[in-house]
């Protein structure tokens, strides 16, 4: 409880809860009046159920079967989503971050490479989290994509199964 009170300040003095909407972005009906930021781990069935604008920022309008576990220096995230609306979804990150990412898209090494699940649970693990203890089934036909970076480093990692249809991703915030 005190952890997240002491949280909750924190991310008050950070300017961290004040959400910004874009087109991409929409608050659902269930939306409180002050966004919430989440910690610990949380189900959503769609977009429209999450308040945190941290994590809004990082996950598609059209994921569903949303699975989050939110630290607070980032979150990973699990969800369902189709081909064509993810990746709508990273050209409209890109268009969003108007030229200020600290790396060009398509910079990094291995974007849009085929990676294994050794690789994926090894990231995550460094990361801080056990997928497998988690639930969270293995990816066997994952591609990476990477979304904007801050200046500070900040970014988000997308491991997307077209078969499947489920991203893993893992944001920090710094």
């Amino acid at each position: 409880m005190l952890f997240g009170f002491i949280t909750s300040i924190f991310l008050n003095s950070m300017g961290l809860v004040m959400a910004q909407t874009g087109p991409q972005q929409k608050p659902g009906p269930n939306t409180p009046d002050r966004p919430v930021a989440l910690t610990g781990k949380h189900t959503f069935k769609t977009f429209s159920e999450i308040t945190d604008p941290r994590i809004l920022n990082c996950l598609p309008l059209k994921a569903k079967e949303i699975s989050i576990v939110s630290e607070r220096g980032g979150h990973f995230a699990r969800y369902k989503i189709g081909e064509a609306d993810f990746m709508h979804f990273q050209d409209y990150l890109w268009e969003a971050s108007m030229g200020n990412s600290a790396h060009k898209r398509g910079s990094m090494g291995s974007e849009g490479e085929p990676v294994s699940w050794k690789y994926i649970s090894q990231r995550f693990k460094a990361s801080g989290l056990d997928l497998q203890a988690n639930g969270w089934e293995p990816l066997e036909n994952a591609t990476l994509y990477y979304g904007p970076s801050k200046k500070n480093g900040a970014i988000t990692v997308y491991f997307y199964d077209r078969k499947a249809g489920i991203v893993y991703h893992t944001a920090g915030y710094w």
